[in-house]
């Protein structure tokens, strides 16, 4: 989990850096004032990765393996309906939400262009991303859930300069490198799940099943007060 969040900072400070390289104040400013939008997108997969990852967990751990992998499939596929309407919310508020934000002028065109490839195009590899990391990360499978998250920070630091500076997308190329790098810690993470599925105590399937409401409620509210901050407990 430590490494998740860092990945999300890594993939930030990539784009700041790279941004800043361009000099143009314009630029740096649209990737600011769009962090908070960038944020909630990474809230979404943090609420089904800890709620169905916990609960996967607990299942495992009580020996009903065909139960955690209905619960993982539902999770995923939770995810991904959620990753749809996310990116729908976002191609249609998109602007508005950042004239509420107070942007304006090429700033807020700038920053239109990293919403775009981020959080509009971005947002099902990102959320995907995330959660079946928590999956396979729910199995015992850290280190495996750790190097998906890392190879697609070290795809972001390579494709990032090729596509701002080379391709001369500037702002909207860093987004895009954002995009295709979460998309290919994906790929990592799907390719792993395929190759080891006989000997996976979870089974993942691309069918949707259909698990009872209490696990659906787990989920949810794990996922919830697994972000709050317990304050003033000893």
């Amino acid at each position: 989990m430590v490494v998740s969040q860092m990945v999300v900072l890594a993939y930030n400070m990539a784009d700041t850096w790279f941004i800043g390289q361009t000099g143009n104040p314009d630029q740096v400013a649209a990737l600011t004032v769009t962090y908070p939008v960038f944020m909630l997108l990474n809230a979404v997969p943090n609420l089904f990765a800890v709620g169905g990852g916990s609960l996967v967990s607990r299942q495992l751990g009580e020996g009903n393996n065909a139960r955690a992998g209905r619960t993982a499939t539902a999770t995923v596929w939770m995810a991904a309906v959620s990753a749809l309407v996310f990116s729908v919310v976002m191609a249609l508020m998109g602007r508005s939400l950042l004239g509420m934000l107070g942007v304006q002028g090429r700033v807020a065109e700038f920053a239109w262009h990293y919403l775009i490839f981020a959080c509009m195009i971005g947002a099902p590899f990102t959320i995907l991303n995330l959660v079946v990391a928590a999956i396979v990360r729910a199995e015992g499978k850290s280190a495996v859930a750790s190097i998906g998250m890392v190879l697609g920070v070290l795809f972001n630091v390579i494709l990032a300069p090729l596509l701002i500076f080379v391709a001369d997308l500037q702002v909207a190329g860093a987004a895009l490198a954002t995009a295709l790098s979460n998309a290919t810690g994906l790929a990592f993470l799907i390719v792993y799940v395929i190759r080891h599925r006989e000997d996976s105590m979870v089974k993942l399937s691309l069918r949707p099943r259909a698990i009872p409401g209490s696990d659906a409620r787990s989920i949810i509210a794990i996922g919830i007060l697994g972000h709050i901050p317990r304050i003033g407990i000893q």
